[in-house]
């Protein structure tokens, strides 16, 4: 063999390492970017004005009923007395 083929393979044997090596970068960062767009998603929905709206009604409604329950155990106790 000569030395000329020698280096060539040799430089196509790095080659090829680099390539296998900067697939791996490649790919690596298409996952971070999927996930990263998945969560931009994701919060983006939960904030929606009426997603938030409808979370904040709940929530009143939620209160309102434990309230309201509250206030008329109160009133019949009190009628009670």
């Amino acid at each position: 063999m000569t030395k000329e083929r020698k280096t060539e393979e040799k430089f196509a044997k790095e080659s090829d390492t680099f390539r296998a090596y900067a697939g791996k970068k490649r790919m690596i960062f298409a996952v971070f970017t999927v996930i990263l767009l998945a969560l931009i998603a994701g919060i983006g929905i939960y904030n929606t004005p009426a997603n938030r709206l409808a979370r904040q009604i709940d929530l009143g409604r939620k209160y309102f009923t434990s309230t309201h329950e509250a206030a008329a155990s109160a009133s019949s106790y009190l009628d009670w007395l």
